[in-house]
């Protein structure tokens, strides 16, 4: 943390500090995901950036393989899906969308 105290009342929604936070987008991306909205299936979440923006990124694990869950905190919530990829493959999208070079 940074040694400032958080204020509550001055952010409503204040950020926990526990996840990565992917830098804001600033121009095309590296690389474009492909987002779809699959089937509800048995998802195990593995890592995820922090809940204190709006977009909030899942990786996933789903029977041996994974996705990535792009989760608009929105009322209602939208849930979008890439994947599904072999695990070495996930880490690489996944280290993209971390580092803002994919979205």
């Amino acid at each position: 943390m940074n040694g400032a105290p958080l204020d509550a009342e001055a952010d409503p929604w204040p950020c926990p500090r526990l996840s990565a936070h992917p830098p804001r987008h600033s121009g095309a991306p590296v690389a474009d995901i492909d987002w779809t909205k699959p089937q509800p299936v048995r998802l195990r979440v593995v890592d995820h950036t922090c809940s204190c923006r709006v977009v909030v990124y899942e990786l996933l694990s789903c029977g041996g393989h994974y996705m990535i869950r792009r989760l608009h905190q929105t009322d209602p919530p939208k849930s979008l899906y890439a994947g599904p990829w072999p695990r070495p493959v996930a880490e690489r999208v996944w280290k993209l969308v971390l580092t803002g070079e994919a979205w």
